[in-house]
């Protein structure tokens, strides 16, 4: 007699368990939170220094260096990016918008300033940019999750412009 894995897995409740009992749609609210929570971190030392200072002078200096001008529009970009974009991944508000404009960003960032350092985040490499990329580019794919205003307010139907499932736990059944 031959006992499939699969069916055994099934009845003692181990396979897809999260998902079904409902918990799988607070993995990407977590994980929202969290790298929300981070770039507005990130984020904030930038406005900090822009605030008492609307030119960013240090910050502006080193855009320019890398190559992106004007300096000033990169460096407030960044800026509002990483702090603005934080709070809407903290909120659940545009999620699937504001941790692809995070991938982007840390996909230039660690191939124009931290590839050259090497891997390791000790050294200024690429370790944490890609890290931030990957995990940016698993919530504008995978959306909110639970307890999200996207989900509030959008009910889970599709947004204009907006295309792959809705975001999970928003209505009955998802």
């Amino acid at each position: 007699m031959r006992v499939r894995v699969r069916d055994t897995a099934q009845e003692a409740g181990l396979a897809g368990s999260a998902v079904r009992d409902g918990a799988g749609q607070w993995i990407p609210a977590v994980l929202r939170v969290l790298l929300g929570a981070l770039f507005i971190v990130h984020g904030s030392g930038k406005l900090m220094a822009a605030i008492q200072d609307p030119h960013i002078p240090g910050f502006t200096k080193s855009v320019g260096a890398i190559g992106f001008h004007p300096g000033l529009f990169w460096a407030w970009l960044v800026t509002l990016v990483e702090f603005a974009g934080g709070i809407c991944l903290c909120v659940g508000l545009f999620t699937r918008a504001a941790a692809a404009l995070i991938t982007i960003e840390m996909i230039v960032a660690g191939l124009t300033v931290n590839l050259a350092r090497g891997f390791y985040w000790t050294k200024g490499g690429v370790e944490v940019p890609l890290i931030f990329a990957v995990l940016g580019a698993i919530l504008a794919l995978a959306g909110p999750g639970a307890a999200s205003l996207d989900g509030f307010i959008w009910g889970g139907r599709s947004r204009p412009g907006i295309t792959g499932p809705p975001a999970s736990g928003s209505r009955p059944g998802s």
